[in-house]
This record gives structure tokens, sequence and C-alpha cells, in this order.
């Protein structure tokens, strides 16, 4: 893995300015002291094969520190940079998810012209055109960020992942963290809170900073998609929720009424 800012400018030199789309992977959880079903090789294969673009250009950043990745995540990974669209971004040792998400974010806005960034996280199935759809409705002026529905959270059936159709599908005003996109004015004004060390809390009060700011967020069921159920009380400590519902009522003076036992 490398974020070396040469090779990555040699990358987006043959981007064209106005097409395209950074696409960031936080690869948390992604670690060889930790074995969690839902977070190996095999899974990040088939979330990479849906990320498409038939109509823009696309390249890919993974947030990961390096000497906790798997051997075979971390040349996989090695082999997909090689093909001249993605990149490694670096962290600290130990950070937390919204270290990796800020991360991510930074360096695409320090080291890309993209138009729009997606945060994608790497255990989520992705529809096939999503990219494009999640793009068209970014550019339209009453959309600053855009959120797909996730059908697991439906309690829809798995076997309906590529299948299921909303009728008719609706928008709603929410943001799913699992995936997401926001063009490049918004990401360059709204701040990732890393205090943060849980995804719950990190979610929401993500949300209220872009509602606070005059940012629309849009919860879209026109972007279904997937997530593998991934348990996040198994990555955070367990003190960190408690710390994270302090600090969010400390800075928001309101209950969010997340459920520990949810995430």
């Amino acid at each position: 893995m490398t974020n070396n800012n040469e090779e990555m400018s040699s990358v987006v030199s043959t981007v064209p300015k106005d097409q395209t789309i950074a696409v960031i992977l936080p690869l948390y959880g992604f670690f060889r002291d930790l074995t969690s079903p839902e977070l190996n090789l095999e899974v990040l294969k088939s979330v990479l094969s849906r990320l498409r673009s038939y109509n823009n250009k696309v390249y890919f950043l993974f947030p990961s520190e390096p000497p906790r990745l798997p051997d075979d995540i971390k040349n996989y990974l090695l082999g997909q940079q090689l093909g001249g669209n993605a990149v490694g971004v670096e962290v600290d040792p130990f950070s937390t998810y919204s270290d990796y998400v800020n991360e991510g974010i930074a360096f695409a806005l320090e080291e890309t012209d993209s138009r729009f960034l997606i945060v994608v996280n790497p255990w989520v199935a992705i529809r096939p055109g999503s990219i494009d759809t999640m793009v068209s409705l970014l550019n339209r002026p009453d959309v600053a960020v855009c959120s797909g529905t996730d059908l697991r959270k439906m309690n829809i059936p798995d076997q309906e992942a590529d299948t299921y159709v909303f009728n008719p599908p609706r928008d709603f005003t929410g943001l799913d963290i699992n995936f997401f996109g926001l063009t490049r004015p918004v990401a360059e004004s709204v701040k990732i809170d890393t205090q943060y060390k849980t995804v719950s809390f990190l979610s929401r009060d993500l949300y209220e900073n872009l509602s606070r700011m005059g940012f629309p967020s849009m919860l879209t069921q026109h972007i279904p998609f997937y997530s593998f159920p991934v348990t996040w009380k198994d990555l955070e400590d367990p003190g960190d929720f408690q710390e994270d519902h302090d600090l969010f009522l400390q800075k928001w003076r309101f209950e969010p009424l997340i459920n520990p036992d949810d995430r």
C-alpha cells in the first residue's frame, strides 16, 4: 500500500477533471488480529466487482493500516493499484472508523479533482448502475448528500438483494453511512468529527451537522443495496458507545435514541 502523492498525480492526470468520482472504501475491520466472517478477501472482491460506472471515470481510495492488513488482502490491493485507478491511504495505527473516513475524504480533496466523493463500506452489495444513479441525483440542486437504502435493514431476504423493487420507490430525509455520496463543495465544507469512536454516533453526528449547515440529505429507495451483517459491537471497544453517547449529548443537547444492540 502507498499514498505517494506523485504516484497519485500520475493516475489523476489521465482522468477528465469534470467526470471523476472518488470512491472511498474504508478497510476498517480488515485486520490480521481480528477474524470476522464478513470481512475477508472474497467479500471485498465481490463488493469491488459491483462498483462500476458506465458514464464516469472512477478510481478507488483504500484507507487502511497496512501493518494490520491480512496478507491476502494486502496482495490483492497491491494488484488493484497496478491497474492505475486505485491507491492506498495509510491511516495511523489503531485508528477509529471515523479516522478512516476522514482520511479518505481529505485525501480525495487534496490529491484529486473529483467532482463527487462516494463512501462505500466494503461489506455492502451495490447493484450495477448505482454509482451513476447516485451521481445523477447529486447533480440535482436540492440534493447535497445522497444515500442508498439498505434492504437488510428493511428485513428483505438476501435472496432478493438484486431483484427487490420498491413500488413506487420513495425518497426520504436521512443518511446511511454504509453507502453515501456528496459533492465536492459539500465535502470541502463539512468536517468529520473524529472524536467519535463508534459508527452509530458518527453517522448521526454527520447527519445533524449537514442539517445544521443547510445541506439536504436524501435517503432514496431508487438506490437499494444489501449490507452484510457486520457486528460493530465486535469491532468497537465496549466503553466507546457510552463515551460517544455522552459526547453527542454534550454537543447536540438532545437524546439520539440509539440502541446499542442495533449496531
